[in-house]
């Protein structure tokens, strides 16, 4: 079926893992073709909010939370959950 937001086709589901498939998804992210999907960015305060949102099925692609690094004044850190 086609992306609601590109149109382009968009094909997702499970799939056995095999050395073939494996060596063609290093190439492509070696060429930058594939990108993941973010449905949206949100801040630790959200968590809640946000893993409900995925839990609930509604996430399009992947809910990012952004993590203030302490270290790093003004810089974060992310993490997904699938």
């Amino acid at each position: 079926r086609a992306s609601r937001q590109s149109g382009k086709k968009v094909i997702a589901g499970v799939a056995s893992v095999n050395a073939v498939d494996l060596e063609l998804l290093a190439q492509l992210a070696e060429l930058g073709a594939l990108r993941p999907v973010i449905d949206r960015v949100v801040s630790l305060d959200e968590v809640v909010e946000a893993l409900r949102y995925v839990e609930d099925g509604r996430a399009f692609g992947k809910v990012v939370i952004s993590i203030p690094d302490p270290v790093m004044t003004g810089k974060s850190s992310t993490i997904t959950r699938q």
